[in-house]
């Protein structure tokens, strides 16, 4: 904003804060993709996906508040009023607040998870409806979701643009309430592979659309000196302050060294907003849109290159170690006759483990420092979470004292699980059919391959299911 307040002697200063005010939008979208891609979980994700929703959501504030600004600037008649902006504001985001809550009510509705069939006496002997009941806990990440998802939002949003209203809030308000009152698993199918390409070209179409080609090679020098100054001043305030902000609060110098270059890119949010301008104030706003969007193809493109090159150098930092352990001997192989099947993901150094847990949630923590002690995770904390928020939307008891707690995560190539015999079985909450758990076996497997955890899920359940094979299993587990 300071560099078009001072150099843009044409622009009227409503203007000149608006691009700046764009200036501040990042693109979470192609920075998940990244992260999914590298399969970055952890605090550092949570981190960035926290700063990259506060930092769009305070461009719409300003862009909201400096828009209702230029528009009584430029309305015949019309003063620009302190008490005129707030009005607005209030009635832009509780539209949007109305229109977010209405997002979350239809796909609550819309994409549900398979009821639970928890009845005590269940003949767990049956596989396919054991496995059933073991796997239809939320929705399966699937095209089908995400077209529902992404038509849903889109949708609310062109409503909201329709109505002048910040499209960006619908998604955020309907983001958090899905997370937190519905389930986090619909947002799995943007995990999908080859989703990104889609929307690349909706961007770049988008921004192709709106360029004005005698504007961009007029051979205006002022208004190249525009586009230059917007890309300089931007990717500078963005790299320089969000340094000097992590310096400030304290963070790790990897995280100082990488995060400023996950938020140079910029794409859908400006462009929307440069175009919407342009809808909102004719040609007044034109110039927004001459100076923002042919800029948004550079910082797409470079911001994109460079955010790479950091998470490159943040999975080499953080996993390096664990991809090292991953690859190691798992220690003294397992032997049981008949069901090789079942060894190919219990390594030795994760049966019959022992653990003093009194809850299933307890076990579940326990068994997962086994998991991060003998290297085969690196995020704990996600791997505890994902587990008991499984737990908590239907047991996982199979009967017979048997419990199999599961999730799926990033960061994994095959399927691990770890078994621990339990001393003192677990009386809260009782197995399926009403007796203490005393046996757990806890699966992980990787997001990427979700037959492979169907394949061990089977395995597991198929194999515990059978008293005989059971209770040879832990026999051999005493014994060692």
């Amino acid at each position: 904003s300071s560099f078009f307040l001072i150099f843009g002697v044409d622009l009227h200063w409503s203007i000149a804060m608006l691009i700046g005010s764009i200036g501040v939008a990042t693109a979470p979208a192609i920075t998940f993709a990244l992260l999914n891609h590298m399969e970055i979980e952890g605090r550092f994700r949570n981190m960035v996906a926290n700063i990259l929703v506060l930092d769009d959501v305070l461009e719409v504030i300003l862009f909201s508040i400096f828009a209702q600004i230029a528009v009584m600037h430029y309305a015949p008649g019309s003063k620009i009023e302190l008490s005129g902006v707030v009005s607005h504001l209030i009635k832009e985001f509780g539209g949007a607040l109305i229109l977010g809550v209405a997002v979350f009510v239809f796909l609550k509705l819309a994409v549900r998870a398979k009821k639970m069939d928890t009845r005590a006496k269940e003949n767990t002997q049956y596989m396919p409806r054991l496995l059933s009941r073991l796997l239809a806990t939320h929705p399966t990440p699937s095209v089908e979701v995400l077209v529902v998802v992404i038509g849903t939002v889109s949708v609310a949003s062109s409503i909201a643009m329709g109505l002048n209203l910040p499209f960006l809030m619908v998604g955020v308000i309907a983001g958090v309430l899905i997370a937190n009152f519905h389930t986090q698993a619909l947002f799995d199918s943007l995990k999908i592979d080859n989703v990104m390409p889609l929307f690349n070209l909706v961007f770049f179409a988008l921004i192709g659309a709106n360029i004005h080609l005698d504007s961009l090679f007029s051979g205006d020098a002022e208004q190249y000196f525009m586009i230059g100054g917007y890309i300089v001043a931007r990717g500078t305030g963005k790299i320089v302050g969000t340094y000097v902000a992590c310096r400030v609060t304290g963070q790790d110098k990897k995280i100082s060294s990488v995060l400023p270059f996950l938020m140079l890119p910029q794409a859908g949010v400006a462009a929307v907003e440069a175009v919407y301008v342009v809808k909102l104030l004719g040609i007044n706003g034109q110039v927004v849109a001459d100076i923002v969007l042919p800029a948004l193809v550079i910082f797409e493109i470079t911001g994109v290159f460079l955010s790479e090159r950091a998470l490159t150098k943040w999975r080499q930092w953080t996993m390096g170690e664990h991809e090292a352990l991953h690859g190691k001997d798992t220690g003294i192989p397992l032997k049981i006759e008949g069901l090789e099947e079942l060894t190919e993901f219990l390594p030795g150094d994760l049966a019959g483990v022992k653990i003093e847990a009194t809850t299933q949630n307890q076990a579940i923590k326990d068994l997962a420092i086994h998991f991060k002690d003998n290297g085969y995770i690196v995020d704990i904390d996600t791997v505890i979470d994902l587990a008991i928020a499984r737990e908590k939307m239907a047991s996982t008891s199979i009967g017979g004292g048997v419990a199999i707690p599961h999730c799926k995560i990033m960061g994994i190539d095959k399927p691990v699980c770890a078994i621990t015999y339990l001393d003192k079985p677990l009386t809260e909450p009782l197995g399926l059919d009403g007796q203490p758990i005393d046996t757990i076996l806890f699966l992980i497997s990787p997001a990427k391959y979700p037959e492979s955890h169907l394949k061990a899920l089977s395995t597991i359940a198929k194999t515990f299911s059978n008293p005989d094979r059971a209770e040879k299993i832990k026999q051999q587990f005493n014994q060692s």
